[in-house]
């Protein structure tokens, strides 16, 4: 029944995320003849190859090799401005930015040179300010990109595939990280829609436990107002009954027993937190680029032990949990590519380009064997066991090329 529930659900928004997506725009080669050479820099974290590569591929296959100029320098400060600045002044036409600290450090330097970023959860939240235009995703300002938010309704699909009996779904973060707030609040609107139990559980990260030690500071105000509910205090579905753990107790009385856990749980240790969750759900969820990652071994484990159900919402996660939807890196950055010739060649303005949304075709279902095993879960053709996959999966295999299509259309006549 659940998954009836949420395969209606996924079609609206599967139809969205694909259209998003469409490349309506064209992507001609500059002729020979056209002595026009466009200066790109990439702000760099070190981290993203596989970006990059799908970036200067796009490059490539659109402006063609002889009529770029590619530069790049590595940011590792959200205030290196001098680095930017240098770029600037060395003539670069349009900036690439792999995180939110390229952004910041590329906003806070220009606000005409056209920028076009990846690797953001929230734009608005990034750029400190709402869309431009909500319906069409445009930022008014000389920013695009490609949204790195992965498609929640899909994660619960699969969540549910690996968890069909889904009693509850605990939802592991730690308040200061936002865009983690963010992708909760989108899985439990699914949730509720599904009529599925969700209940919140606060793991502190250190940088957090040293932002509690001020309850006044500036960073606590920054903290409760990130969101529209506040995120120091963990929230419960409104159907909460107490997951697996079922309570015959009536609304109120639950609601209190539920208050009082929460305060119990304040300062307790992550093995009790991740214990507690473990006992009164049946799948735990990690959402995307969280700062929970450099927890995830203890999560996992302890998941593991109690056979609790656990989803990653990035590779780095998905490598530990039972499942998790990967994302091929450089279609995000073959995508802003695209993006950078339709701004320099046709003349796009940035302020009013839509931000890519994630792309449903390029995301594929993954499972962990070793954890698969432990919590006697099979899985049908449509996963594929995490690391071979990525032990021969080719980047890119998923991405359509410009040029490349016709080019096969081509041979096949």
């Amino acid at each position: 029944m659940k998954k009836q529930i949420v395969t209606a659900l996924l079609l609206g928004t599967m139809t969205l995320a694909l259209a998003g997506c469409g490349r309506k725009a064209s992507y001609q080669p500059l002729d020979d003849t056209d002595d026009s050479v466009y200066s790109i820099a990439i702000l760099s974290n070190g981290k993203n190859k596989l970006l990059e590569q799908g970036f200067t591929d796009a490059l490539n296959d659109t402006f063609g090799e002889a009529h770029i100029t590619l530069s790049k320098s590595t940011i590792v400060d959200s205030n290196e401005s001098k680095s930017v600045q240098k770029l600037l002044s060395d003539g670069t036409q349009l900036l690439f930015t792999e995180d939110s600290k390229g952004l910041t450090a590329a906003r806070s330097t220009t606000d005409e040179t056209p920028i076009v970023s990846c690797g953001i959860i929230n734009y608005p939240s990034e750029l400190g300010s709402p869309y431009d235009d909500e319906d069409e995703r445009t930022t008014g300002i000389n920013v695009t990109g490609i949204s790195a938010l992965p498609p929640v309704s899909n994660q619960l699909s699969v969540m549910i595939e690996a968890d069909p009996d889904m009693a509850a779904v605990g939802i592991l973060y730690s308040p200061e990280d936002a865009d983690s707030v963010y992708q909760n609040r989108l899985l439990e609107n699914y949730l509720n829609q599904a009529g599925i139990q969700w209940r919140e559980y606060i793991l502190p990260t250190e940088a957090f436990k040293d932002i509690r030690q001020n309850e006044g500071s500036a960073k606590m105000r920054s903290i409760r107002a990130s969101d529209d509910i506040n995120p120091l205090v963990p929230q419960v579905s409104s159907n909460w009954n107490g997951g697996k753990e079922k309570s015959l107790l009536s609304h109120a009385k639950l609601s209190r027993k539920v208050t009082r856990e929460n305060r119990s749980l304040a300062m307790a240790s992550d093995t009790r937190i991740i214990r507690k969750a473990c006992k009164q759900c049946s799948t735990l969820y990690i959402a995307s680029e969280s700062r929970l990652n450099s927890k995830i071994a203890t999560i996992t484990s302890l998941a593991r032990k109690n056979k609790v159900a656990t989803f990653g919402g990035d590779a780095v996660s998905g490598a530990h949990t039972l499942t998790t939807l990967y994302q091929d890196p450089y279609d995000s950055g073959y995508r802003a590519g695209e993006m950078a010739y339709r701004i320099l060649v046709n003349k796009d303005d940035p302020a009013d380009m839509s931000i890519g949304l994630p792309d449903a075709s390029v995301f594929t279902k993954l499972y962990n064997a070793s954890m698969a095993t432990a919590l006697h879960r099979k899985f049908p053709k449509s996963f594929t066991e995490y690391r071979t996959y990525l032990s021969s999966y080719e980047a890119g295999s998923l991405t359509t090329r410009v040029g490349k299509a016709t080019e096969e259309e081509e041979e096949e006549k």
